[in-house]
């Protein structure tokens, strides 16, 4: 089961009785072989974050200039707050969110093991792309949606396969 996240509302920052935490994250910055800092990306080429502790939403603006995103709420007293205030999505409860037993509606594990899920899926998708048609098409094409998106190293340059090499890989699975 994947961890259900809780979308942000503005009532969180305004409203005087609501104090509620989030977990924020932001991007991952690693040193590159010039000294420069530059954003670091996983295998899929998506781009990695730094995951916070529970943060007060009520600084929201101060996290945001930082530079951190809003994930979800962070503990199970968080989420109370929010029912009982009725700032959850219409339609929901809280018994929808709290999906951890210990924790509430947020899981550090299960965020993980859902982003390396994802990971894997998306590498495997994005090795078909450049199998098909060619690193620098895929990165042009993915950067429409995703502006931060960059080729990992190891594939850039990658040009599209023939329809010969394919049609010889599809022999070899069926031989196999």
């Amino acid at each position: 089961m994947s961890l259900k996240l809780i979308p942000f509302n503005d009532a969180w920052i305004t409203h005087e009785k609501i104090d509620v935490h989030a977990i924020y994250r932001r991007p991952r910055y690693v040193e590159d072989e010039f000294g420069e800092m530059v954003r670091e990306f996983d295998n899929s080429g998506k781009a990695t974050w730094d995951i916070t502790g529970p943060l007060p939403v009520r600084q929201h603006n101060k996290w945001r200039a930082k530079g951190f995103e809003y994930v979800t709420l962070a503990n199970r007293t968080s989420l109370k707050i929010a029912a009982q205030f009725g700032t959850l999505p219409p339609g929901t409860s809280a018994a929808e969110f709290d999906q951890h037993q210990t924790g509430g509606p947020w899981s550090w594990k299960k965020y993980v093991q859902d982003a390396e899920t994802m990971s894997t899926i998306e590498a495997e998708q994005l090795r078909q792309d450049i199998d098909e048609f060619g690193a620098d098409v895929v990165e042009r094409i993915r950067q429409r949606t995703d502006p931060a998106f960059r080729i990992p190293e190891h594939l850039r340059g990658v040009k599209a396969k023939t329809q010969l090499e394919k049609r010889d890989k599809s022999k070899a699975t069926e031989v196999a």
